[in-house]
């Protein structure tokens, strides 16, 4: 129905769009990126679409032609919060130019103050920065915002892993495995998960009292 549908109205952006979420679900994505690829030139201006085909670059492992996408979005509208979002998180897990991921992080924010995956971008910025109590806080606040997102929870174990809260941290685990659809990310848990249930769960004296930052601040 779809082709049907761009074989009709082939100056509609949302068909092609569409078209591919269908064959991304498919989980063919390299032929999701063939359809917008192809479509791109016909809407260069339509940041939606060039977003779509970035994240889809990213899923295929090419974060070059990701990152030269979401950048391609911001020389032409440099308040694109998504795409903001997008390059800060990605330098972050690289650990490259970490000044300008906070700029365009802090950015991001400023602009969507209450989307849960642009906080969850700063606080896993904080976690990689050593800023432990800030990004439990700030993790917590976004598994709020978009809660059973597989991979905020694993971000927020981390981070309460890290905090000496393991019994916290495998609780999110648990969660982040019942919606992951990504295998790599359900090994991944997995192994996180055994490793509390040897290191800590078996090791009483290893646990503290599981009070989060935002727990011990109140009076």
């Amino acid at each position: 129905m779809v082709t049907e549908g761009i074989e009709k109205r082939p100056k509609i952006a949302s068909f092609y769009i569409f078209q591919a979420s269908i064959e991304e679900e498919a989980n063919r994505v390299g032929k999701a990126v063939e359809i917008l690829e192809g479509a791109i030139s016909k809407f260069p201006e339509n940041e939606k679409m060039k977003y779509y085909l970035g994240t889809l670059y990213d899923r295929t492992g090419n974060s070059g032609k990701a990152l030269a996408q979401m950048e391609s979005i911001l020389e032409a509208n440099p308040d694109n919060a998504d795409a903001l979002n997008y390059i800060g998180y990605t330098w972050t897990v690289q650990g490259v130019r970490m000044q300008d991921a906070e700029k365009m992080l802090r950015k991001a924010m400023v602009l969507r103050p209450d989307n849960g995956y642009v906080i969850d971008s700063w606080g896993w910025f904080l976690y990689v920065q050593g800023r432990v109590s800030e990004s439990v806080v700030e993790l917590e606040k976004a598994a709020r915002l978009s809660p059973n997102e597989a991979t905020i929870l694993d971000h927020l174990g981390d981070a309460y892993l890290r905090y000496n809260l393991p019994q916290k941290a495998l609780q999110q685990y648990r969660e982040a495995q019942r919606f992951s659809r990504d295998e790599n990310l359900r090994v991944s848990l997995e192994k996180k998960i055994r490793t509390i249930d040897t290191e800590f769960v078996q090791s009483p004296q290893n646990r503290n009292s599981e009070r989060t930052p935002a727990q011990e601040a109140k009076p």
